[in-house]
């Protein structure tokens, strides 16, 4: 099976840490929120159910999304919905866990690698990591 990556766009939310020290996307309006969208089959939903702390940390959200496909000549926006995990409980800014730094680190590396502008990761990510 091959993974399916697409760049996307979340608007009216801004990525943060939260207080419990962990990434979270709160209700913001002018904001936006890029990432990527993978698909994932059953299993990997109920593994990552358990990791994300489904119910204690973190809730399953359908959220309206921009779907960017990019090509040499032509730049096409479709609006499609996704599931997410947002923590709704915690949407105070806060400090990151030291062991989930290596984490995001390697989020943006992945992230700029398929297409994720680097001055967005400098302007919203990195002040959270530093």
């Amino acid at each position: 099976m091959s993974l399916s990556i697409s760049l996307s766009k979340i608007c009216n939310r801004k990525w943060i840490i939260n207080t419990r020290g962990y990434a979270n996307i709160i209700p913001s309006p002018d904001h936006t929120v890029h990432g990527l969208i993978y698909e994932l089959g059953e299993k990997d939903e109920d593994r990552l159910d358990r990791f994300e702390g489904l119910g204690d940390a973190y809730e399953k959200k359908i959220l309206k999304v921009n779907l960017i496909s990019a090509t040499a000549s032509n730049v096409d926006i479709k609006q499609i919905t996704v599931m997410t995990y947002i923590d709704d409980k915690r949407v105070e800014e806060g400090k990151i866990i030291d062991e989930y730094i290596g984490r995001m680190n390697k989020a943006i590396e992945d992230g700029i690698e398929e297409g994720i502008s680097e001055k967005y990761f400098e302007l919203n990510v990195c002040p959270f990591i530093l």
